[in-house]
């Protein structure tokens, strides 16, 4: 039986086969995996690596952008004359951006592309640093890290949907892995090195610096960046006729229901639910902590100085460092399993904060922070399994909008941050120190409980997600037929 032919585009014209059950369809459009295309391809997986490089810094930036305003927060308390609530719901703006803008996020990825949509946002991001490294006043202040929220907010989203299309289905959750790695980089970077930088030069000029060098990352990202290896003449990871079949299906299913639609499929699935209540509670309750309440912690409970404390957040961000792609790559290798190692680092992190909260009445011993610490980053790597995951459950052509809604599980950290405040505000006693205020231990236990509480909730979401394995597989054997 005749096959039909394949569109290959304006200009081009298929191959003549002769004999029976030939197909008129030229030679690169049936190639379906990289290793047949030859030189092409040999230069598609060299350039694919420097555009995620670019596009891996910018998520390093998010994660800076995220940790680096706790590491200050007692400063920010003094200059601003204002108590925990009033900072939580500073460092909370950038969360509540950034939740609200994962499902829009996914939209603009899916229309905008990966290119417009990661440099505009990242240059804003760049923008608001500066505007709060000027702030006069708490209003700018908020301003500030309102466009750092909304800049940073479209980051994550886009570069999943570059690796969609620069890399095998295969490979995404290894890929995903060595991103959270980068990300977690940044987040390195934000703990010790800008304590020491705000000790040196002061925390408004360090951001200062901090948004020339993001505004940068965003100019390099629109120069150089593409969306598909189609936008530079080189082979699709997956196969030219998938990519066309992908393009046909995204413009049949947009003819038949649009956005509505799309929404309607994503958000119909409990998995994208199950992945969202999982991030809501595992990574949520673990920025809560080290995005703002950690380093007010290990000063006010254990006496130390800014650079001490920094270093157990350092601690917990190389614990995440080295379990991102570590979690990826047994995922994809070894366990051929989601499920398993996100129900794995679900039941630790519970376990780590059951220590904090039941082990002396929130006040480990010092010997132990340091397991503890890099115990809740190796937990919290489990992010990037929980939304590969969550994109292998919805159709591929919707990834972006999949991965933005359960990404939007940051929700948690934006609620609970100012709430957190708020329960350290309602126990303080009057103590001062350099005009910042200083908190009890019973404050922080109460932090503890509830932090616990939320991440069972995460533990519960990780239980009700089901193994995406068969799924992976059917690709697998899709691209070996192919």
């Amino acid at each position: 039986m005749r096959q039909p032919e394949v569109a290959l585009g304006p200009g081009s014209e298929p191959s003549t086969g002769k004999g029976a059950g030939s197909h008129p369809v030229s030679p690169a459009c049936t190639m379906t995996r990289v290793e047949r295309d030859g030189w092409p391809a040999q230069r598609m997986r060299t350039v694919r690596w420097w555009l995620w490089a670019i596009l891996a810094t910018c998520y390093l930036m998010v994660y800076f952008q995220r940790i680096a305003p706790g590491v200050v927060a007692d400063r920010l308390m003094a200059d601003f004359a204002v108590g925990g609530a009033a900072v939580g719901l500073l460092t909370s703006i950038y969360f509540y951006l950034y939740a609200a803008m994962q499902v829009p996020s996914g939209v603009l990825a899916d229309s905008l592309g990966v290119r417009y949509t990661a440099a505009i946002g990242i240059f804003l991001a760049g923008i608001g640093s500066m505007v709060f490294g000027l702030a006069p006043g708490l209003e700018w202040a908020y301003l500030g890290r309102f466009l750092v929220g909304l800049g940073v907010s479209v980051v994550f989203v886009t570069v999943l949907k570059f690796q969609s299309n620069w890399f095998l289905d295969r490979e995404f959750g290894t890929i995903s892995g060595l991103l959270m790695l980068v990300g977690n980089l940044g987040a390195v970077t934000a703990t010790t090195p800008v304590a020491a930088m705000a000790q040196l030069m002061g925390w408004r000029l360090s951001f200062l610096v901090i948004g020339l060098v993001t505004c940068a990352v965003g100019v390099a990202t629109w120069w150089w960046v593409r969306d598909r290896p189609s936008d530079m003449g080189l082979p699709s990871p997956n196969g030219l006729a998938a990519e066309a079949a992908s393009m046909d299906s995204r413009s049949i299913r947009t003819t038949r229901g649009g956005l509505l639609h799309d929404i309607a499929t994503v958000w119909g699935s409990s998995q994208t639910w199950a992945g969202f209540l999982a991030h809501f509670g595992l990574l949520g309750s673990y920025l809560t902590f080290n995005g703002l309440w950690a380093v007010p912690y290990l000063m006010h409970v254990y006496d130390m100085d800014r650079v001490q404390a920094a270093n157990y957040l350092l601690a917990a961000s190389l614990g995440m460092v080295v379990s991102a792609p570590l979690l990826g790559h047994i995922s994809d290798r070894s366990l051929l399993s989601r499920r398993q190692p996100i129900m794995a680092m679900g039941v630790l992190a519970c376990g780590v904060w059951l220590a904090f909260t039941l082990w002396d009445g929130g006040r480990p011993p010092l010997w132990a922070l340091y397991p503890l610490f890099v115990a809740m980053g190796f937990a919290g790597g489990t992010v990037g399994l929980i939304l590969t995951s969550v994109k292998e459950a919805n159709p591929p052509d919707l990834s972006g909008l999949a991965t933005g809604t359960a990404n939007s599980g940051f929700l948690c950290a934006a609620i609970l941050q100012p709430v957190v405040g708020w329960l350290l505000d309602s126990r303080w006693h009057g103590q001062m120190a350099d005009g910042a205020r200083v908190y009890p231990v019973e404050g922080y236990q109460a932090m503890l409980v509830l932090l616990t509480c939320v991440a069972v909730m995460g533990l519960a979401g990780a239980w009700r997600m089901r193994e995406t394995h068969q799924a992976r597989l059917a690709v697998r054997v899709q691209e070996q037929q192919r």
